[in-house]
Order: structure tokens, then C-alpha cells, then sequence
């Protein structure tokens, strides 16, 4: 049963539901919410990082399945590590190929991973890793090329690199043309410019506050370019997220601990030259690989008791060690690594080995700043699920739901169905 014609999902990087205090007295947020149904608290998923949470939002299901545990791929020694920008690493079915095989109409505009998916208009959330490289040949790889073609000469000029706010400036405009001029039944649009900001400004500094009032001048624009292309009482309108923030007090190198212990190895430039065992920094918590390669069970179980040590947990801050089947069965969580160490409140993992063991948070890496995420789910603020429109009853409010339950959820709206999926239906919201 189709209980809409048309869905708009926009995903505002770190909002929380703590936000809408603020958000409910600005003009654009405030037309959302009026009248809306909402989820206030969305359990995410673990770890709490922006790409496998949006690749959840997307297919329904958790890390185990879709194959997107960190933003960025594995890569030990490397500063500079690839981001999953593309979407031929996604193991599940995405809702937008669902939507496109269904013969809807369908557009993503930086929705993360999204990179060459199977949809009718795509502009991926991508960037050079040379400030001063080529960014129409980085969109290239993963953006609908007409569509890029058209929409680079008007709007590329905002552009400086992945800076903000011109990053999320070209994705509104672009969105906006899209809406005006291709009037997609199925869109998603990510921003991004307050989870910056409060990633090296605090969680409700100054600063994130000016940015909840950009979102809400582009939330108005997005509004107006529905309205003039005559389908926003036609549509269904999601406003949602993917994290909340915590604080980090403390930034611990596990990886300092394991030179000392001989795990690993550097070369001159103090990079990883070698390694039998490497922390990957997740924020708030990392994961731990043992070199498949190098190494035997026996020396992974002496890791595992060389990080459950007391005198370990308490130097790194760690709350709790998982090995990789605990972490599997408890949050679905799996991936190449063999430990996943938890940090306790306060507590952040950076990679560097060549540096001291505790350090204060930095603004140079988003996981080593003074507000930060990728914990385990039940911690810090969470974001809310805001519905309105046709298909939706009014003035419905739950107070949790998880966030694998929302794509399931659109998809109902569409009368269309995720399979494999791990999330459910929100019935209660949909007005049939």
C-alpha cells in the first residue's frame, strides 16, 4: 500500500533532539515541526561514525550485513586513508536501487557512500585528498555525469575543498535545482557544517548554534524549491540524523603502547613501518587488527590479555574490551579487526604511535577533537526521526525507536519493501 507519493529525507549531521529547544523558534525548522510525528531519541548503530551509520539508514541493517564498519578503509601506515565514498563496497540492497528497480524517481546529494548507486540523479559526498587537486574529477567518479555537468559551471564556485559551509552550500543548491528541474519521488540530502562545528567548538557552543541557523536558512530554501516546483503538499518530508557528541577529554595512542611492547615497528618519519598489531582509531573507541599474515593465535590471545590487564584498562581509559564475536552478537558489529576497545567517558583513541601516551584533544582530525563521537550507542544525546506529510498522522510522538527502523519506514511510505532488512516498520506513524 503507497500511502505517499514523494519522500524528501535531509540528514543534518549531529543534530539532536536536545536541538529542537533552539530550533523550534526559527522560522524554517519551526514549519517542519508544526503539526509533525517524531521519534525524540534514535538509538544508533555501533559504532556511532557517520558513514556505516548512513549506509544503515539507507539498506535497513547493521555493520554485519552491509560491510561499512569506519568511515575510512583500513589502510595501516597510510596518513592519508580512503573514505568509502563509493557504493559498490555496500554488501546490502540500498533504498534508492529498491525505489529506482520499482521505477521511481530517485536522487541522493551527499548522502555518504552513495558514490555511483543505482539512482536516477547522484551528486556524492566526495572530496580531493590534495587540497588543491581536481573536485570535478573527484565528483566525476561517482556523480550522475550529466547531471554534474549541469550543475558544476552554476554552482562550483562555492567550493574550497571540503571546507565549510560552502561544502553543504553546493549540495543545497545542487539539491535545489534537482528538486526545481527533475522533481524526484525518492531524495536524500546530508549536511554537514554543525557536526564540524562541534566537533572543534563544543556541543552547544556558539558556533554549533550558528549553524543550526544555516540549516535553518537552507531548510527554508529546500521548502520554497518544493513549493515552487509544486510538490511539497505531495510530499513526505524527513527530517533526521545519524550521532549526537561527546565530550573528549583525553586523547590516548594505544598505538604508543604497542611499539614498546615490539607489536609494531616505525620507519624514520615515525609512520608504521611494520606491525603484528595496530590500533584504528574509531573516536571514542578503535579497532584492533592482528596481522593475519605474521601472527598465530597464541599472540592474539596474549593481546587480548595484554588489553584486559588493569593496569592497561586504566593507562588507555578503556571501559571494555570486545573481542570480535562479542561485539558481533551484542551490536552486530564485525569487520577484519579481532578487538574493539570501548573508551570510558571523556576518554578518545588517536593512530600515531611517535607521540605521548595522553595528549589533549586537537582540531587537525574530527576524531581527536574536543567533541566527538563513535561510542556505543546508548551514550550522549541522540538524534531524533521528524515526519510530516501525506502518509503521516500528525502529532505523534515516540520517545525511541533505532535508526535501522527509519529506512524500513520510508520504504512503507513508497509501498515498498527492504529485504534481508534487520529494522521495522514504524506503524504507528503511518496513517493508512
Amino acid at each position: 500500500m503507497k500511502l505517499t507519493n514523494r519522500v524528501f529525507v535531509i540528514s543534518i549531521d549531529a543534530f539532536v533532539y536536545e536541538d529542537l529547544e533552539k530550533v523550534k523558534h526559527m522560522s524554517n525548522f519551526a514549519k517542519i515541526l508544526d503539526g509533525c510525528s517524531m521519534v525524540k531519541n534514535i538509538t544508533t548503530i555501533y559504532p556511532s561514525f557517520t558513514y556505516p551509520i548512513h549506509v544503515s539508514m539507507m539498506t535497513g541493517t547493521y555493520p554485519d550485513k552491509h560491510g561499512i564498519y569506519h568511515n575510512e578503509a583500513f589502510m595501516p601506515g597510510m596518513q592519508c586513508k580512503q573514505w568509502f565514498f563509493m557504493s559498490d563496497s555496500i554488501k546490502s540492497k540500498t533504498l534508492l536501487e529498491i525505489a529506482k528497480d520499482a521505477g521511481l524517481t530517485t536522487a541522493s546529494v551527499f548522502w555518504p557512500v552513495m558514490g555511483g548507486v543505482h539512482a536516477d540523479w547522484v551528486i556524492p559526498e566526495t572530496w580531493c585528498y590534495d587540497p588543491n587537486g581536481d573536485m570535478y574529477e573527484a565528483f566525476e567518479r561517482g556523480a550522475t555525469k550529466s547531471l554534474l555537468d549541469e550543475l558544476w559551471p552554476v554552482h562550483s564556485s562555492v567550493l574550497n575543498w571540503q571546507k565549510q559551509p560552502g561544502f553543504d552550500e553546493f549540495a543545497v543548491r545542487c539539491s535545489i535545482d534537482i528538486i526545481k528541474n527533475k522533481k524526484p519521488e525518492l531524495m536524500f540530502l546530508h549536511v554537514a557544517n554543525l557536526d564540524l562545528k562541534r566537533h572543534y567548538t563544543g556541543m552547544y557552543s556558539e558556533e554549533s548554534l550558528k549553524a543550526l541557523e544555516t540549516h535553518n536558512e537552507q531548510l527554508g530554501r529546500i521548502i520554497d524549491a518544493l513549493e515552487e516546483a509544486g510538490v511539497y503538499e505531495d510530499t513526505t518530508f524527513i527530517l533526521t540524523s545519524d550521532h549526537g557528541h561527546t565530550p573528549c577529554k583525553k586523547l590516548m595512542a594505544p598505538n604508543k603502547l604497542f611499539l614498546e611492547q615490539g607489536f609494531l615497528t616505525l620507519d624514520s618519519s615515525g609512520n608504521v613501518k611494520d606491525w603484528d598489531a595496530l590500533a584504528v582509531s574509531v573516536a571514542h573507541s578503535a579497532h584492533i587488527y592482528i596481522n593475519p599474515y605474521k601472527t598465530n593465535n597464541t599472540f592474539k590471545e596474549k593481546v587480548y590479555t595484554y588489553l584486559t590487564s588493569p593496569e592497561i584498562m586504566e593507562a588507555l581509559g578503556i571501559e571494555r574490551v570486545f573481542t570480535k564475536e562479542e561485539v558481533e552478537q551484542e551490536y552486530h558489529l564485525t569487520g577484519d579487526f579481532s578487538f574493539v576497545i570501548e573508551g570510558k567517558d571523556g576518554y578518545a583513541y588517536q593512530d600515531s604511535a611517535n607521540v605521548p601516551l595522553l595528549t589533549i584533544p586537537q582540531t587537525n582530525d574530527y576524531k581527536y577533537s574536543i567533541s566527538t563521537h563513535g561510542h556505543l550507542p546508548h551514550k550522549g544525546p541522540k538524534p531524533p526521526f521528524i515526519l510530516k506529510g501525506t502518509g503521516i498522522k500528525p502529532n505523534i510522538i515516540l520517545e525511541s525507536a533505532n535508526i535501522i527502523d527509519e529506512p524500513v519506514t520510508i520504504a512503507a511510505l513508497l509501498g515498498l519493501d527492504i529485504p534481508d532488512k534487520d529494522g521495522t516498520v514504524l506503524e504507528c506513524l503511518l496513517d493508512k
